[in-house]
């Protein structure tokens, strides 16, 4: 996918991260149609930074927006600093939550 990075044309390629979440249970559907806008992803990076996506800015059932895990740009690997994970949210006017180096994804529930 074709986006900006601080003002710097780039091209990622990896995985939508909807498709990397699939591989677990969801609050999704039918089931969690009165709660899931009180879930969010929690996104972690290897220096300790977090940024948060509510959850329906992810679930296709409420917004069509596509973010994405990356493991490489410009078609080589990501460098070091970056990766091996980095997540991208292209169209974000700013680049708060492209998170780089990416430990873990949290789901969890406002209480």
């Amino acid at each position: 996918m074709k986006a900006i990075d601080h003002g710097n044309p780039a091209t990622f390629e990896g995985v939508l991260l909807t498709d990397v979440l699939a591989k677990v249970d969801l609050p999704l559907g039918e089931k969690f149609h009165s709660t899931g806008a009180s879930y969010y992803l929690v996104v972690e990076a290897k220096d300790g930074y977090r940024a948060t996506f509510a959850w329906a800015e992810l679930d296709s059932t409420f917004m069509d927006k596509s973010v994405y895990l990356a493991t490489k740009r410009d078609g080589k690997p990501l460098s070091d600093k970056d990766g091996p994970f980095q997540l991208v949210a292209p169209g974000e006017k700013r680049a708060a939550r492209w998170v780089r180096q990416v430990t873990a994804l949290r789901i969890r529930q406002a209480n």
